[in-house]
């Protein structure tokens, strides 16, 4: 497996849709949300771990997390979103509207730490990798939430190590 930074994958993004490739952003977040619900469901079997809570951000890696509950829910888990921002984009709304025929309920941020008690693995799909600090709020109190969790977290960009705790550390480092 490869680990990129998130210059090159952003690179990677660029080339991927280029005229020389041909792909399109809908066409990688299928791919990509489609690999993440197919590797929750080798390591967590649906029979243990049915109730996954997919945490949704605004942007594509939220889109991503969409397409991987729309697949969750076609393998027999019982998927819940939660997303803090209402979408911007068309395919963002598309893919919420997927998820709404499928009867994929939404979890209010206010019921976060409540609905954490009944959920077996959670998706994070918050920030991609063209994040940049600082974390706000709601996502500040999400992040907290997930951080104190001994529920596995799934990820195919952990927006908890690789944005909320560098962004704490780096604050910390700065104050001192």
């Amino acid at each position: 497996m490869s680990i990129l930074n998130q210059r090159d994958a952003i690179k990677l993004d660029i080339d991927l849709m280029s005229d020389k490739c041909g792909f399109v952003l809908e066409q990688l977040m299928e791919l990509a949300g489609f690999s993440v619900a197919q590797a929750i469901s080798k390591v967590y079997p649906k029979e243990s771990n049915s109730n996954i809570l997919l945490c949704i951000g605004p942007g594509n890696n939220g889109g991503d997390g969409l397409v991987a509950a729309r697949h969750l829910s076609h393998f027999g888990y019982k998927p819940k979103l939660m997303y803090p921002k209402p979408p911007k984009s068309q395919v963002f709304r598309n893919l919420l509207q997927q998820c709404s025929q499928l009867d994929i309920p939404i979890v209010e941020i206010l019921d976060l730490e409540k609905c954490l008690k009944d959920t077996n693995v959670v998706v994070d799909a918050l920030f991609g990798f063209g994040f940049k600090s600082p974390v706000r709020e709601p996502f500040v109190q999400i992040l907290d939430l997930l951080a104190k969790t001994s529920i596995p977290i799934a990820s195919s960009n952990p927006s908890l190590i690789l944005t909320y705790l560098i962004s704490t550390i780096l604050y910390a480092i700065s104050v001192t």
